[in-house]
């Protein structure tokens, strides 16, 4: 459903957050549909705030580009086309300030969320802004540039003070928030990411050859150069498949080092499958090879867990919160450590089965309903007190 302008009030009630349903405007300029971990977050904690009983008096606004569908169709949730450019991001950001008040405006907009830096200026509607992570203060998992990091420090630093509300996905994201910019600390809410958005498969049969598996984004912060060494080192390793599904900068570079390899005819690059496709390749899985150099949550990892699969993941923070102790770790990114890791785990049969049990109780304790009742919170509280100044 299109928005439609509503006229604008000639006064300023009070009490209008809570005589009329609470509008918020959902920034989605970066949505396209595709499955990464934002991508996935939005989907289906929007979803999980549709359904919730007491969000029937909410209105959902979705800034959204042109010819992109939004994640969730639902009466309750309305789309605002903004003519925002994706890239590049000094251009977005200047188009993003002009055509978001724009539509906060038309909306009559009581909180409107965020998702990304920098926070564009908005005259007096208060911004949720989500920090998924602080990747580009993070010099060892970044990969960006000098310029970028000299100049990101201060547009964080200003968009954190500026928003009203500030929600991270980790305790983790919290504490990088917290060291970048204290005097925001008060103002940080913890809503953790969650999995289960899909129903877990039985579990394949073994087979004769060790199935790997790696979801995420083709780029060295995910880890995916670690990829060739570690599952396929030398002819020991012939008795091994692997499925890599995502795209990226480093796909054309993996698939050359696959081909210098023993790994013909045994890795597989799949991409934009579908949730019940991807729970598919998580059951087939063995292990579920997560090597990020850096994360904000590790949705990936959480969501194997819950279908069962045994994961060999990174001694990160982010991942170390989201996995727990169901998981087993690696500490470092040296090839040779995640080949004997890989290796002693394969060769574990009852530890691989006891952690498909482990993993899927681990899991339950995440759940998109619980994020988003907290979120539903965090945005009233930030509209309530925008109204409360408004009415003193």
């Amino acid at each position: 459903m299109e928005l439609r302008t509503h006229p604008a009030p000639t006064t300023r009630d009070p009490r209008r957050v809570v005589d009329r349903p609470l509008r918020v405007v959902w920034n989605a300029v970066l949505y396209d549909g595709r499955a990464s971990g934002a991508n996935r977050r939005l989907t289906q904690i929007l979803r999980a705030l549709t359904a919730l009983p007491e969000g029937g008096g909410v209105e959902w606004i979705l800034a959204l580009r042109p010819q992109v569908e939004p994640p969730v169709v639902s009466p309750r949730v309305r789309v605002a086309r903004v003519r925002v450019p994706r890239t590049p991001a000094a251009l977005r950001a200047m188009r993003e300030g002009a055509e978001l008040r724009r539509v906060l405006r038309e909306a009559r907009a009581d909180v409107w969320i965020h998702e990304s830096f920098p926070l564009p200026r908005t005259a007096e509607v208060p911004a949720v802004l989500t920090v998924h992570d602080l990747r580009d203060l993070d010099r060892a998992g970044s990969g960006s540039g000098w310029v970028r990091r000299t100049v990101a420090p201060a547009i964080i630093r200003e968009s954190l003070r500026r928003a009203s509300r500030i929600v991270a996905v980790s305790q983790t994201t919290r504490g990088a928030i917290e060291a970048a910019e204290p005097t925001v600390a008060h103002r940080i809410a913890v809503i953790p990411n969650a999995a289960d958005h899909g129903k877990p498969l039985p579990r394949s049969k073994p087979s004769e050859r060790a199935r790997l598996l790696f979801v995420g984004h083709l780029e060295p912060r995910k880890g995916a150069d670690l990829l060739p060494e570690v599952c396929f080192p030398d002819a020991r390793a012939a008795a091994r498949t692997l499925t890599i599904v995502g795209r990226g900068p480093l796909e054309r570079r993996l698939r050359t080092a696959f081909a210098a390899r023993i790994a013909q005819g045994s890795v597989r690059f799949l991409q934009d499958l579908s949730d019940e496709e991807l729970a598919a390749e998580y059951a087939a899985a063995d292990v579920v090879l997560v090597p990020s150099r850096a994360e904000g949550f590790g949705i990936p990892a959480l969501e194997a867990l819950a279908a069962g699969a045994p994961v060999l993941a990174s001694r990160i923070p982010a991942l170390e919160e989201a996995c727990g102790a169901a998981a087993r770790y690696v500490a470092g990114f040296e090839p040779e450590a995640w080949r004997t890791a890989l290796d002693a785990l394969l060769g574990e049969p009852a530890a691989l089965a006891r952690m498909c049990v482990e993993g899927q109780i681990w899991a339950a304790r995440f759940a998109w309903r619980t994020s988003a009742v907290s979120l539903l919170r965090v945005l009233r509280g930030a509209a309530e007190e925008r109204s409360n100044r408004s009415a003193q």
